[in-house]
């Protein structure tokens, strides 16, 4: 159960990370890499880590993940599948005063 606690804390608050160097996401990746590890049963330089991590487990890398979680979002707020309090943050840019031609 604790895992399943950090690993639902990890996935809501991995938005945070976005735009930062891949630096401050190294220690996520790390952390990913050495379970799809121990989840295969396999050494550190294994060929088949790779594989195994986006067809079996069907795992991002940390950079990847990021990206997709906003794009999920973004989906949600542009069709109104988000929570209000989150909607009234998100409009257009072409929607706000001087920013029309971006």
């Amino acid at each position: 159960m604790q895992l399943l606690c950090k690993s639902t804390i990890v996935y809501y608050c991995i938005d945070l990370l976005a735009g930062l160097p891949r630096k401050m996401t190294a220690k996520q990746q790390h952390v990913l890499n050495t379970a799809v590890q121990v989840m295969s049963n396999s050494g550190k330089y294994n060929q088949g880590l790779t594989h195994f991590q986006c067809h079996v487990l069907h795992w991002m890398d940390v950079p990847d993940w990021i990206r997709f979680r906003l794009c999920i979002q973004v989906y949600k707020y542009r069709h109104s599948m988000a929570p209000e309090y989150l909607i009234a943050f998100c409009q257009p840019v072409a929607s706000i005063d001087g920013h029309g031609h971006l």
